[in-house]
């Protein structure tokens, strides 16, 4: 097994091995990664900040050359605590053996090697500091740009190694040479970029066109619907192969110098048998190519976001879009400030003309003046966004949690399966939420105006009794003496109904949602979450919310029965209700909505399209 393989080394024993992964990496190669989300600070890092690493073994202690280095304030890490390692394909945390105090996960402390999985929280030592570990690899390293690449393998190799520093740092700036030469080499590969979306948006005009003259034949079975859906198919495989292969059939496409499309942008005929042209040649077809088709986008190229990540491109042309290091997502530009956590106050149930609750009497008792009254204390917790239309978007199973069972523990679970029940039988249930978020922004609001879609519910009914336990007084009046109703309730069946939307009329938002862009998505698509995992875990009781930033990659072309899986499940419990964004043109839009996982690597996330 793996697992016996895997052992403490000290930070500076992996000489070799971190030379050839620093390499592979300098030349775009895919190598184990991983992230670290540091729940205390480091010497370098501050709580709450993630960092990346690639190498194939990093030390975590007070040492100087340790990859992780905490502070003398932890005076029980050990100067060089613990290591992470990998195969390849899995992560391990190996304890030191020398080490005077424990290594734990998950609060349970390991006596040598223990495999990670994404979402692990580990501690070094007794009251020692705390990281989350993050799972990665799904997430090429090649598509990272190249200097990004070269910095984080020259940064983390040199640490260890102050005797091995001339011989590193010959052979790592050699590789960047050979990637700055690679990057000038691919230069023209920006041309073909450009112009793949010009032929883009002419071949879905195109098709757009077609399908509109087709919706007016009445005969569909006519020769001219035929002829029709013929060339409507020939297009579509033919916007297929740009988005997929752009460098080896855009060249195909010449431009037309004197005719436009019917919106006036550029028009192209379709020449199969055109010969691909050569770097640098002079010849006219190049010429032309240069002049007709990127003159129009060599401008607006560098206020666009990555291609591709926007447009639904494949994997292997999100890597060369990234190595040619072109605009990637500003982080800075992430709506934190509209994300908001929601933090249920009150259960409220009436029935059989009496009303019962559950938490607390009073709610959406904030001090603006002062952050730190913020009551954070709730029932459960999730996350919400607002949007530029006014509306708070969160998910079905935070305002309706009685009908999804979960594993939240006894109490809460009875509890919820109380609730059900006694909705099924007639009861309202109402649920109070406070919402706040990083940028001050406040409300509260209840879910008896929630827009939701129930209609794929199941209804089930036992034909039993049950016996309430948490709401006992609502079964008084002398109709249920024996405290007993009828044991039915309804439950959900399907994952493409996990939204839940109401009026934000008073909150400004600057999210904006793309309906027909979250079931367009293809595999490889880089989406960017916002959340509350963990709710308070991850928040400083000293200062505001910040919601939590996770990366996530689109597994799957399109929509899977309703929803979009993404690989590597890098959101945690908490993180329900939070807005997944695409980065375009920019600027990031809101496709879809997180709902959970499956599993400790799928993600699931609902496409805004579904909401209604």
């Amino acid at each position: 097994m793996a697992v016996k393989t895997q052992v403490f080394q000290p930070s500076s024993s992996n000489l070799g091995a971190t030379i050839m992964q620093s390499f592979n990496m300098i030349r775009g190669k895919d190598v184990s990664n991983f992230s670290l989300y540091f729940l205390d600070a480091t010497s370098n890092k501050r709580a709450g900040e993630e960092q990346s690493f690639f190498m194939p073994n990093i030390v975590i202690g007070r040492g100087a050359k340790c990859h992780v280095k905490y502070g003398d304030n932890y005076s029980t890490v050990s100067r060089e605590h613990a290591s992470i390692s990998s195969d390849g394909k899995s992560h391990f945390l190996n304890h030191n053996p020398s080490a005077k105090n424990p290594t734990f996960v998950n609060g349970r402390p390991i006596g040598g090697t223990h495999m990670l999985q994404s979402g692990d929280e580990i501690q070094f030592s007794h009251n020692g500091p705390k990281a989350r570990f993050v799972s990665s690899n799904q997430v090429k390293s090649s598509t990272i740009g190249v200097t990004s690449r070269i910095g984080s393998a020259v940064g983390q190799a040199l640490k260890p190694y102050k005797t091995a520093v001339k011989v590193l740092g010959v052979l790592l700036i050699g590789s960047l040479g050979l990637g700055a030469y690679t990057t000038y080499q691919n230069q023209n590969l920006k041309t073909e970029i450009a112009d793949a979306k010009e032929v883009m948006s002419f071949l879905d005009e195109e098709i757009k066109g077609k399908q509109a003259a087709l919706e007016e034949i009445k005969d569909q079975n006519s020769v001219q619907a035929r002829k029709l859906k013929n060339e409507i198919g020939s297009l579509g495989r033919q916007l297929r192969d740009v988005k997929n292969k752009p460098a080896e059939v855009v060249y195909k496409y010449i431009p037309n110098p004197t005719s436009s499309s019917s919106t006036g942008s550029k028009s192209f005929t379709y020449n199969h048998n055109a010969s691909e042209p050569v770097a640098n040649s002079s010849s006219d077809n190049t010429k032309k190519r240069k002049k007709g088709v990127n003159n129009n986008n060599s401008q607006n190229r560098n206020d666009r976001g990555t291609a591709g990540s926007g447009e639904g491109y494949g994997d292997e042309y999100i890597s060369e879009v990234d190595n040619l290091n072109l605009e990637l997502p500003n982080i800075n530009l992430l709506p934190k400030k509209d994300v908001f956590i929601l933090l249920c106050k009150r259960i409220e149930v009436s029935y059989n003309g009496k009303t019962e609750t559950i938490g607390v009497d009073k709610f959406y008792q904030f001090d603006v003046s002062n952050s730190r009254s913020e009551d954070r204390s709730s029932i459960f917790q999730g996350t919400g966004f607002a949007t530029k239309d006014k509306e708070l978007i969160t998910v079905r199973h935070l305002v309706q949690p009685w009908r999804y069972p979960s594993n939240n523990g006894a109490h809460f679970d009875n509890l919820m399966q109380e609730l059900n029940i006694l909705e099924a039988n007639g009861a309202i249930i109402s649920l109070f939420f406070d919402a706040f978020s990083e940028g001050g922004k406040e409300h509260s609001f209840n879910t008896n105006n929630m827009r939701i879609d129930d209609s794929k519910d199941e209804f089930v009914d036992t034909g039993e009794k049950y016996k309430l336990e948490f709401l006992k007084s609502l079964s008084g009046g002398g109709l249920l003496k024996s405290g007993k109703i009828d044991k039915k309730f309804k439950r959900h069946t399907e994952r493409f109904s996990d939204w839940a939307k109401c009026s934000f009329s008073n909150m400004d938002s600057d999210i904006k949602i793309n309906r027909p862009k979250s079931e367009r998505l293809r595999t490889g698509t880089k989406l960017h979450v916002l959340g509350f995992s963990h709710g308070n875990q991850t928040q400083s009781s000293r200062r505001r919310v910040e919601a939590l930033y996770s990366p996530t990659v689109v597994a799957q072309d399109y929509t899977f029965d309703g929803i979009i899986n993404t690989s590597g499940l890098t959101f945690g419990q908490g993180n329900s209700g939070g807005p997944a964004l695409l980065y375009e043109n920019g600027e990031f839009i809101a496709v879809g909505i997180v709902s959970g996982g499956i599993g400790t690597s799928t993600g699931v996330i609902v496409p805004v399209q579904n909401i209604q």
